[in-house]
């Protein structure tokens, strides 16, 4: 599987750091993949159990461009953006497919999006002992657009290869979504869900700009 090419920005912070950028703004193209022992998913509960959601969306290799900032450890992105499709979310059942389809209003709005503004590197220098991420962003569910900050931790485990793990979550009516429901409103999805992000990506070349 391979889910999820959102996590670019995280990527792209991680060869920067890599690549030890200088100091001062510098615009960067860089191709990168998201590797199959990926995962995405939406977790969440019900007044009764709970749920996952994985996404089985694929993805070729993507090209990102970006001005570093090597004093700040702060990297602005262009046009940085991520199309994920509700219809590829399986909650290994076809009711609770088409709920969510349905509370999401897929037919209207097929994606949820994610556009990518910036990103700084908090705490220490990505490697094997990891660091901290935190990235501002635009999250847009159902055409409704929020600002959000993600907070993500990433590690190196190999040459080019990094690994980034987060959960970041959401209240569905803060994007004016009805939570699903079944069985004549028995079974109620809480407000309340979760994203939860465990990526590995791998930067394969710099890239034209």
């Amino acid at each position: 599987m391979r889910p999820l090419v959102t996590i670019g920005w995280l990527v792209v912070l991680s060869a920067v750091t890599l690549f030890g950028a200088g100091p001062g703004p510098a615009l960067l193209g860089l191709k990168y993949t998201i590797e199959k022992e990926s995962h995405l998913s939406i977790r969440g509960t019900t007044n009764v159990n709970s749920f996952e959601c994985f996404s089985t969306q694929s993805f070729s290799e993507q090209t990102v461009r970006l001005s570093v900032d090597g004093m700040t450890n702060r990297v602005d992105f262009r046009d940085a953006k991520l199309r994920i499709r509700v219809d590829a979310l399986d909650c290994d059942n076809s009711k609770m497919n088409a709920d969510l389809c349905d509370a999401l209003d897929a037919e209207d709005f097929p994606y949820i999006e994610i556009q990518m503004h910036e990103a700084s590197l908090s705490t220490g220098s990505i490697g094997t002992t990891g660091s901290d991420i935190v990235v501002k962003a635009s999250l847009t569910i159902a055409g409704q657009a929020r600002k959000v900050y993600i907070k993500a931790k990433a590690v190196q485990i190999a040459e080019n290869k990094f690994r980034f793990q987060a959960v970041h979550w959401i209240k569905m009516t803060d994007f004016g979504v009805d939570p699903p429901t079944a069985l004549l409103g028995l079974i109620k999805v809480r407000d309340d869900i979760a994203i939860h992000f465990d990526l590995v990506a791998r930067v394969t070349a710099e890239a034209t700009l």
